[in-house]
């Protein structure tokens, strides 16, 4: 299920925070996030008719993908996904800056198709998917090009996050390790072999099914209280020491000690990589936000019947 399920994901996450904002500021009367089967169009932003058979889709999407057997938790967040992609999709094209190259994409729909047969049973599906992961690339590009590329974290901004949300939490000793997952034994034999300190961030880079492996294999500073039993054995370790293999529900696991911390020693570089994750991540969320509310006041379109143009 290749790609669906993080594209289900991430514009369901993306949709959900603009739920209120979309009916609250009275843009979609209540009326239109309920199941219309008696409508022809739910709503049309630019020139996009958004039909009842396009959310139904969407809906179909995530239930194959979450394996759930009812759409009713589903719906309000799927059309407000489905509404909230739309009207910056057609933000991101009318800016005549932006260049959307879909050589990408086309493929991404077409391994996505071949991966999920089970799913793409007809022609009118398979379009639909092909539409849906193009405009999904076109929001994400013109985003990262136009919206968040100015976003950066200061010195001064992660040193006051610290002091207001690490320093006087921290009252135990703590690790920082990098960690390589593998799915098997046999594979984690193989690296236990191969790696060494001055390559373990890269073999974690590549080999490791863990979220952190873009950073290295990199973790955060860690208690003992905030590990599994089995992960222990890293706090009797020497700095620099890569562990044994070590099995948990999530895989195989091999770490490389890479600094100690106890209270009266921490700092806010001991925390520097999740401080700037998530500052970044609420300026990203915070610009995404205005963003959206831009494109609402930038592009026409019509609900429940009623034609609302960017001043109303």
């Amino acid at each position: 299920m290749r790609n669906l399920l993080r594209i289900t994901i991430v514009l369901t996450v993306m949709g959900a925070g603009a739920v209120s904002w979309w009916l609250y500021n009275g843009k979609i009367p209540k009326s239109v996030h309920q199941d219309q089967h008696h409508s022809d169009v739910i709503a049309v932003i630019g020139e996009e008719k958004i039909t009842p058979d396009d959310l139904q889709f969407e809906i179909d999407l995530a239930l194959h993908e979450t394996g759930a057997t009812s759409a009713t938790a589903l719906r309000k967040d799927m059309l407000s996904s489905l509404l909230e992609t739309e009207v910056l999709y057609a933000y991101a094209i009318n800016d005549k800056r932006f260049h959307h190259d879909t050589t990408a994409c086309k493929q991404k729909a077409t391994d996505v198709i071949a991966d999920n047969p089970s799913f793409f049973t007809d022609a009118a599906r398979i379009e639909r998917i092909k539409h849906k992961i193009c405009k999904f690339d076109a929001v994400q590009t013109y985003g990262e090009q136009y919206v968040y590329a100015d976003i950066a974290v200061s010195d001064q901004e992660m040193e006051e996050y610290f002091l207001n949300h690490y320093q006087h939490k921290i009252k135990e000793d703590m690790i920082v390790f990098r960690q390589i997952v593998l799915a098997s034994e046999g594979e984690a034999k193989r690296a236990r072999i191969t790696v060494n300190k001055g390559n373990f961030g890269s073999y974690a880079r590549e080999y490791s099914i863990a979220p952190e492996a873009e950073n290295g294999g990199l973790v955060g500073a860690l208690a003992q209280s905030d590990l599994p039993q089995v992960f222990h054995v890293l706090f009797s370790m020497r700095t620099g020491q890569i562990s044994p293999i070590l099995k948990s529900p999530y895989g195989f696991h091999i770490a490389l000690l890479v600094k100690k911390i106890t209270p009266d020693t921490v700092t806010v570089n001991d925390y520097s990589l999740e401080i700037e994750h998530q500052l970044v991540s609420e300026k990203r969320l915070k610009a995404h936000q205005q963003w959206l509310e831009r494109a609402m006041h930038t592009i026409a379109f019509t609900t429940g019947g009623v034609h609302r143009n960017q001043d109303s």
